[in-house]
């Protein structure tokens, strides 16, 4: 592996900094994945609202959606 260090990445939803670890950076690359767009509370709202059974969508989950 490469020498990689921690990234601070922009949440493409709500704007605020987070830290990418270089442990999840390598697992990422291990699997294919492409680096996170969104923070851990973006992607948890997300995923909450989106699977809401019983309301439907959100508007979260729609807001969140436009902005991707």
């Amino acid at each position: 592996m490469t020498d990689k260090k921690d990234q601070i990445i922009i949440c493409a939803s709500c704007g605020q900094q987070f830290v990418w670890t270089k442990e999840e950076q390598e697992f990422f690359e291990s699997k294919g994945l492409h680096p996170p767009k969104l923070c851990l509370i973006c992607k948890a709202l997300r995923k909450t609202a989106a699977s809401d059974q019983f309301r439907g969508k959100s508007a979260i989950a729609k807001e969140l959606e436009k902005k991707l």
